[in-house]
């Protein structure tokens, strides 16, 4: 439930174990991360300023022994308790 209620304004909420963590999909899209506590956000490289802004951080993985960013941005830490927020974010 704590994982799935920052996105109780996106049901029907589906949550995936994914390598020792979360991924959140909204009607079959995957919109979410969640690993150690952190819930990152899927964007694209538009959307990236906004995050950034925001104070978010790319979600980062190690890929053959060097640090590659993927897609996935942190949420902003002041919408993670309010779902009407984390939806607009999610959106």
């Amino acid at each position: 439930d704590a994982i799935r209620d920052p996105f109780a304004s996106l049901e029907p909420v589906r949550i995936a174990r994914l390598f020792g963590g979360r991924r959140i999909s909204i009607k079959g899209c995957a919109v979410a991360l969640v690993f150690d506590g952190r819930i990152d956000l899927k964007t694209g490289s538009a959307g990236e300023a906004l995050f950034a802004k925001a104070g978010g951080g790319p979600f980062t993985d190690r890929r053959g022994g060097r640090l590659v960013a993927i897609s996935y941005w942190s949420a902003p830490v002041e919408v993670v308790d309010d779902p009407e927020q984390m939806g607009n974010w999610a959106r």
